[in-house]
């Protein structure tokens, strides 16, 4: 089964033969003069490039969200399932700060988001996963396991702070839960998941 980037390359590939190629093969018996021949010959090799190409998504990956309209401050991920993905998910955040304010992201499950609930690096009640800098713009990266152990929810990640230096993050739900069927991320301050940002969530199988 031909995925959808597959079938948009075929379809480039078919444009370029069948249309451009065709085009230019025209013009230049209009215009004996000119010599087009390098280019058709240059189109005809983009084409069977693109035609070859082939595409295999990573199957593990549940969610690749990215930030594309406005700024925002939460994201909500629902109809997931940890245990029937295997009990461990990998978090690659990749976020673009969205205003020059700064802030804390914060990582909830199931909805649950009273900030008791949770305890991190950071403390009792706050489910910190990442501290984003007051620069707007700015985009900063986060690598995390989140896994159910003896049913708490445990967050173990390194976030980048500086250009190749990296801290160690730690976040757990205090109270246990049998299954984790929604995540939700969000943001102390306004609009700090800024244009750009990304969010994938992988599967570990």
């Amino acid at each position: 089964m031909q995925t959808s980037l597959q079938i948009a390359l075929s379809f480039v590939s078919a444009i370029i033969t069948d249309e451009i190629i065709p085009s230019v093969d025209q013009l230049s018996t209009q215009n004996p003069t000119i010599d087009l021949s390098p280019v058709t010959t240059r189109l005809d090799e983009i084409s069977t490039t693109l035609a070859a190409i082939d595409y295999t998504p990573d199957t593990n990956v549940i969610v690749d969200f990215v930030v594309i309209d406005s700024a925002v401050s939460t994201i909500d991920f629902s109809g997931i399932d940890l245990n029937a993905d295997g009990g461990i998910y990998e978090i690659d955040l990749q976020i673009v700060s969205g205003n020059s304010l700064g802030g804390k992201i914060y990582a909830f499950a199931n909805g649950l988001t009273t900030l008791s609930l949770y305890g991190s690096s950071e403390g009792a009640g706050t489910p910190t996963i990442m501290i984003v800098n007051n620069v707007s713009g700015l985009k900063i990266s986060g690598f995390a396991k989140l896994s159910l152990v003896g049913g708490i929810m445990t967050y173990l990640g390194m976030n980048q702070y500086a250009s190749n230096q990296y801290h160690s993050v730690s976040m757990q739900k205090l109270a246990a839960v049998d299954n984790i069927t929604k995540l939700t991320f969000t943001a102390s301050n306004a609009s700090l998941f800024g244009v750009g940002s990304r969010i994938i969530i992988r599967k570990v199988g």
